[in-house]
């Protein structure tokens, strides 16, 4: 890939390899490189190469094979500060956006190793949100989109309990764009109305 200051690089597992990102941003200068099966040391191990491109943006989602292999949560979040840390010394004007990990389900009884770690998601999450500002980069909640009531992932938006499917990358999509684009999260409304209802 040549190697571009506008580029936004999305990095992680096969969760962010199978998503189409460029068509979904309809923008060639939006860049996947998830690589399935990848960890959080498999992406320490590449990210000298991703910083090398000093890239504008790079959307980092990665976790959950990790827990699956039995890594702790402590490792796994050490492994996340580590590259954010590595992202800011190296590349200083790259926007670094840590994505939560995403809810898992049994529904389907697949990837039994991975559909038990709901509570483990979390606590990582929450120390990845709570981490966000001591380690310049920004936090970004899609885990409360893709959750039911119950906590798992919907089983609309999944055929396996891992693995988003077409839609569920829709909602991805419209959740990060602001954050891609730097658009306001809400936009301005004059007068402001009494009640807004967010589709």
């Amino acid at each position: 890939l040549p190697t571009s200051k506008d580029e936004i690089i999305f990095i992680g597992n096969s969760i962010t390899d199978s998503g189409e990102w460029t068509a979904l941003f309809r923008d060639e200068k939006v860049k996947n490189m998830g690589i399935s099966g990848d960890i959080s040391a498999g992406v320490i191990h590449r990210i000298g190469d991703v910083a090398k491109r000093k890239p504008n943006k790079i959307f980092l989602h990665i976790g959950t094979n990790d827990l699956a292999r039995g890594i702790s949560t402590d490792s796994l979040i050490n492994n996340i500060l580590l590259i954010a840390t590595y992202i800011k010394n190296q590349s200083r004007s790259t926007k670094l956006f840590v994505l939560s990990i995403l809810p898992v389900s049994d529904y389907y009884h697949k990837f039994a190793g991975h559909t038990k770690n709901n509570e483990k998601i979390i606590s990582v999450n929450n120390a990845l949100q709570k981490n966000a500002t001591e380690f310049s980069y920004t936090f970004i909640d899609i885990h409360s989109s893709f959750k039911d009531k119950n906590g798992n992932l919907k089983t609309d938006l999944s055929n396996d309990g891992l693995h988003p499917m077409g839609a569920a990358y829709h909602i991805w999509k419209h959740i990060i764009y602001p954050y891609v684009y730097d658009v306001q999260l809400r936009p301005s409304l004059i007068p402001m109305p009494k009640e807004i209802v967010w589709k």
